[in-house]
């Protein structure tokens, strides 16, 4: 037994879109800070991953001093 289905009637539908839209950003520039001279200062930043690249040397650096140190103290002591 075969069905016969009915096809539905097609429709025509239209959207309005909008297509170009305008933005306008606007941003305030401070002036730069002049020394004595007139010559610009600058402001020099580092990353936070930076610092902590840098902090973790500085931290190995001081904790193998300390560490000589000790056994300097204790070396001299065993004299």
């Amino acid at each position: 037994m075969t069905e016969s289905v009915e096809a539905m009637p097609s429709v025509q539908v239209t959207y309005s879109v909008s297509v170009t839209s305008t933005v306008t950003k606007t941003r305030q520039v401070k002036k730069p800070v002049l020394d004595e001279d007139g010559t610009q200062k600058s402001i020099v930043g580092i990353r936070y991953d930076q610092f902590l690249v840098m902090r973790q040397a500085w931290l190995e650096r001081e904790l193998s001093k300390s560490l000589a140190r000790i056994e300097a103290l204790e070396q001299g002591a065993s004299k």
